[in-house]
């Protein structure tokens, strides 16, 4: 399947340069730090780092080039209305919307399209043929597939089950991001005791993306997650190779088809010891051998 995979993509990125190739994918921001080593006194049974934190959740979806840019990023609350509040303070170029699950759906998805991705790929040349790469077919429409065909955008699909070796953003991006975001609740709950609400998030994206001087480190781990799905620069064996490989025995079907029945006719065999064994209480006077 991976093979066939780099075969087609080989074909839809020919002659896109890397400042074209778009990934994408959303992420849960949680309200959770996380678990952290704390001081307690020697024999304490039970230590406790007490965090205000709450159950809430908001949906980002940041996006990012093969050359290294990272677009303005689109938060999803889980209401049914945003305030002004909520969206004060945040990035730059930063949208927001809401959904009652706080995921995106094909609605919130066009408006992203049309609020993120268009605005990106109208700076580039027209000539030049552009692509965007996804892990999840629900993200399409017919809207956002006719806006591809209108500005030279190809929709390029991952392979079901692969994002922890074809998404770029899982690969590179993501994980750091996260620690980034545990360090800004650590410092926010410190100072406020409290949990961050609506209208503080902004300002809390806002310094987990480090705005005013990301670039560098950010360029770095999008370059770097392009490069392990083998993306661009284009090379399968980066993926390849970390598929485990399958010895002959594991990989003869007949011999896994012996092992299993195998198997399953020493688990409904009859010919069982009993679980229970009916006893027969002696009457031997105390002292007496027997």
């Amino acid at each position: 399947m991976m093979q066939e995979y780099f075969s087609e993509l080989q074909k839809s990125l020919d002659g896109i340069p890397s400042e074209a190739i778009i990934n994408y994918d959303e992420t849960n921001i949680t309200d959770d730090p996380g678990v952290k080593r704390i001081i307690g006194q020697r024999g304490s049974k039970r230590v406790y780092r007490i965090m205000d934190s709450s159950k809430s959740s908001i949906s980002v979806m940041l996006c990012g080039t093969a050359s290294g840019e990272l677009l303005p990023p689109y938060a999803v609350y889980g209401t049914l209305h945003v305030y002004d509040t909520w969206r004060q303070g945040g990035p730059k170029g930063a949208l927001y919307g809401c959904s009652k699950t706080s995921w995106f759906n094909e609605i919130i998805f066009s408006e992203w399209f049309e609020g993120v991705i268009l605005p990106y790929v109208k700076k580039l040349p027209k000539e030049v043929p552009k692509a965007v790469i996804d892990n999840l077919s629900s993200h399409t429409s017919i809207n956002v597939l006719q806006k591809c065909r209108e500005h030279n955008i190809k929709f390029i699909l991952l392979p079901p089950n692969s994002t922890h070796l074809c998404q770029p953003l899982d690969m590179a991006y993501f994980h750091p991001l996260k620690a980034e975001w545990r360090k800004v609740l650590d410092e926010w709950k410190l100072e406020n005791r409290s949990p961050i609400t609506k209208d503080k998030f902004p300002a809390a994206l806002k310094k987990m993306l480090k705005v005013t001087n990301y670039n560098d480190q950010t360029r770095h781990n999008l370059k770097a997650g392009f490069k392990k799905t083998g993306i661009f620069p284009f090379d399968p064996q980066e993926v390849l190779k970390l598929i485990p490989k399958t010895t002959e025995n594991e990989g003869d079907s007949q011999t896994l088809d012996n092992a299993f029945r195998t198997f399953l006719r020493e688990l409904f065999r009859k010919e069982t010891q009993p679980l229970r064994v009916r006893r027969k209480r002696l009457s031997v006077p105390p002292g007496k051998s027997i």
